[in-house]
């Protein structure tokens, strides 16, 4: 997560100084910056989730037997 830029790391400066050399008449390449990078933190914490909370279990999915 650190090396990602979580909020609570360093790696957040440096993102947010990337963001400082666009300039403000740029609005697409801020918004699709925005959007990668909020993409890349939830799947980041979906995985650090996996890995210590387990796979995601529901009971109420269907469960295919070998003989059908």
């Amino acid at each position: 997560m650190g090396m990602l830029g979580f909020p609570l790391t360093a790696a957040f400066v440096g993102i947010d100084v990337l963001f400082t050399y666009v300039h403000h008449d740029q609005t697409v390449l801020i918004t699709l910056m925005a959007v990668c990078f909020i993409f890349i933190e939830l799947s980041a914490f979906r995985i650090l989730l996996r890995i210590f909370l387990g796979p995601h279990k529901k009971l109420d999915h269907p469960v295919a037997f070998r003989s059908s």
